[in-house]
């Protein structure tokens, strides 16, 4: 990670945004700085989605001389605003070697994991939610969700991990509202891997403007991390429109600063 990004207050940068460069996003990178200095951040990190899965519909998506272009554009025009080059990777055990090889040769600034396919299911799209979410147990699909992302971080291989209770996000749509405290042991597994390794937890706010009602990780789940010596947090909007980047920072930094507070 750059040292540089750590640096910044919480509320001053947006750890987390998509452009045209992902496939699941048509927001111009011009924009994003147009509203990032509009708002008053100081910095932000464009995490462009990188898919190694075939049957991922950003697979093949991911452009690096173009997002390269667009960075070295959006520097020149807005010199006082810092911009970082970052990444969003799909985790998947079965590509962990090629993961590694595109990290290290990426020069990337900022890298969050995510886990958004368990096996050939993808738990981050609606048209196919039944197919994993609808074929398990709570404790099944949510357990399995959580055993992927502990060895997400045990890899090691990323700067932060993604809105870490994202299963959440059409898992309630089967089970209900998610207690994270039903899925403890899971949970916890991944925050005391995380406290122990160093790696960040992106506190996503993109849940708040889904029908989840709640942000990744819910505000509990960040308490725990603390209690287990977690240090290292960031705020992220994970906005694909430039109306969403820096969504609720102003009402959640305050509480992140509060309980970090040394």
């Amino acid at each position: 990670m750059n040292p540089e990004i750590p640096t910044f207050p919480l509320a001053a940068i947006d750890t987390h945004l998509h452009t045209r460069h992902s496939c699941d996003s048509d927001m111009e990178p011009r924009d994003a700085c147009l509203r990032a200095v509009e708002l008053g951040l100081r910095a932000i990190v464009f995490t462009e989605h990188m898919d190694f899965d075939p049957s991922d519909e950003g697979f093949g998506y991911y452009d690096g001389l173009a997002i390269r272009d667009s960075l070295d554009a959006c520097r020149s025009a807005f010199p006082g605003l810092r911009i970082f080059k970052g990444v969003e990777v799909t985790y998947q055990p079965k590509y962990q070697k090629q993961i590694d090889r595109f990290i290290r040769k990426g020069n990337f600034d900022y890298t969050i994991g995510s886990v958004h396919m368990i096996g050939a299911d993808d738990i981050s799209r609606a048209e196919r939610e039944q197919e994993y979410f609808g074929a398990r147990t709570e404790a099944e699909a949510y357990g399995g969700y959580f055993r992927e992302l502990a060895q997400l971080v045990e890899s090691r291989l990323f700067d932060a991990v993604g809105h870490l209770d994202l299963c959440k996000k059409y898992g309630f749509r089967h089970y209900g509202p998610f207690d994270w405290r039903r899925c403890r042991p899971d949970v916890e597994a991944v925050l005391r891997a995380a406290a122990a390794t160093g790696v960040r937890l992106e506190l996503n706010t993109s849940g708040l403007r889904q029908d989840a009602q709640d942000t990744y990780p819910n505000i509990g789940v960040i308490h725990k991390f603390r209690e287990l010596g977690g240090r290292n947090i960031a705020l992220g909007s994970d906005a694909h429109r430039p109306e969403d980047i820096g969504h609720k920072f102003g009402e959640l930094a305050p509480q992140l600063d509060s309980l970090y507070a040394i």
